[in-house]
């Protein structure tokens, strides 16, 4: 296949790349990032493509072998970023609206009950009360992403329980 008609064809097949990346890995800007790599990966690797190959199968391949080595260098290696935005942001007092509405449960109650709760339930669910992602919570605490998203599941099916009485 002549370069040129080639690079139209990859180019042509992005949409279709980004919707397969967006299934992987849930996240659009991460899913945009992976569709570029596989591009340029599939425009100067041309001459390992073969005319007889199927074009969106072989970006596909692509698309997914980048997908799991970005997964494995980042399971091996996570990274910690930090910057002014994060710091102000953990910094900063919590600020908190209070409910106009007529409820049985008090703030004050529910504090009560998270208090009683084990850190290790209570700190992820304040976390993901606050407004983290479960991957930036997962990085703070230094634990995978299922036992945060377990643990904030589990903080919430107690708070529920010994609050359960006072509705």
């Amino acid at each position: 296949m002549e370069t040129l008609k080639f690079e139209q064809e990859v180019l042509s097949a992005r949409q279709m790349l980004f919707g397969k990346a967006l299934m992987l890995l849930k996240d659009s800007e991460r899913a945009r990032d992976i569709v570029q790599d596989t591009i340029l990966k599939a425009l100067t690797n041309k001459d390992k493509f073969r005319d007889d190959t199927n074009l969106r199968g072989w970006l596909y391949t692509i698309l997914k072998n980048t997908f799991i080595n970005d997964y494995n260098r980042r399971a091996k290696h996570p990274t910690y970023l930090r910057d002014t935005y994060t710091d102000a942001f953990l910094g900063a007092e919590r600020q908190v609206e209070r409910n106009q509405g007529i409820s049985k449960i008090t703030m004050d109650e529910i504090q009560l009950q998270l208090s009683k709760l084990d850190v290790k339930y209570s700190k992820p669910f304040m976390m993901h009360y606050e407004g983290f992602k479960y991957e930036e919570i997962a990085e703070e605490m230094q634990l995978p992403l299922g036992t945060v998203k377990t643990r904030i599941h589990k903080a919430r099916t107690m708070l529920q329980e010994a609050l359960k009485d006072l509705r």
